[in-house]
């Protein structure tokens, strides 16, 4: 969805809420109103993102995304970056997010192992879960990627994604530890595998770098990773994240923790 279809959306959506309210002035029982739209804190959101498993049955690929929006409704100011597994040093990102109560819509755009990608994203937050959930797309479609010396791999079409209030975990028993420098994490039976990935929340805040320090995808047995090799600075706060997923690509659990470097 283009962020002009996004804009129109909303503003059809608004025109109907308004035309279903009351001030009828016939014997019609009015229309109750819609229970007002409460909107999202502002703030870093952690997550993910998962390629559709049907457009790319061959290697989907889960991702990090890391998302910055701002406290009240606004049409920039939101950052975005997402990081995908291959052999690539930039990210895709953006800062042309809107957002609009508690629907936020944005076209992304970066490059992927040296191809120029874009595409849009539209997701929605949920009051009682506290979390956004949507897709994006690609505006090039599902691609094969050949990289001499590192991979070959498919980039799907599309995909979906969720991102969660810094240290908000699901379940909430599955809890993320930090002890010098080894992040720990819960088993949890079916897992197939796990990503990991730490970031600066202060630059996630700004949005001026990429925030991803360490991206690592690990078997599903793991349940610790060294931050040894991450490039931490001592002293320093960090964000560490975790995701469990099983083998239909579904999310089991996932966490995030608050952590100063030692």
């Amino acid at each position: 969805m283009s962020l002009s279809t996004l804009n129109l959306s909303l503003i059809a959506l608004a025109f109907a809420a308004l035309a279903g309210c009351g001030g009828n002035g016939d014997d019609t029982p009015s229309v109750p109103d819609a229970a007002p739209i409460i909107p999202a804190p502002g703030g870093v959101y952690v997550g993910y993102f998962q390629e559709d498993v049907t457009n790319n049955p061959e290697d989907a690929i889960v991702g990090a995304v890391v998302l910055s929006v701002p406290a009240t409704d606004a049409n920039s100011g939101t950052k975005l970056s997402m990081t995908y597994a291959g052999c690539q040093t930039s990210n895709f990102g953006n800062d042309t997010g809107i957002k609009t109560g508690n629907a936020y819509g944005a076209s992304w755009s970066g490059f992927l192992d040296a191809t120029a990608q874009s595409g849009s994203i539209f997701a929605t937050y949920d009051p009682a879960t506290g979390y956004y959930s949507g897709v994006y797309s690609n505006a090039k479609g599902k691609q094969l990627l050949n990289l001499p010396g590192c991979s070959q791999y498919y980039v799907a079409a599309l995909g979906k994604l969720e991102v969660f209030p810094i240290e908000k975990n699901l379940p909430t028993s599955f809890t993320l530890s930090v002890s010098a420098n080894m992040l720990t994490w819960p088993s949890v039976t079916g897992t197939a595998s796990t990503l990991v990935y730490v970031l600066d929340p202060v630059l996630a805040q700004s949005g001026i770098l990429t925030p991803i320090k360490t991206h690592v995808m690990l078997p599903g047995t793991s349940t610790s990773y060294s931050l040894a090799t991450a490039g931490l600075s001592s002293g320093k706060e960090y964000v560490a994240v975790s995701l469990l997923s099983n083998s239909s690509s579904a999310r089991l659990a996932f966490g995030s923790k608050r952590f100063t470097a030692p």
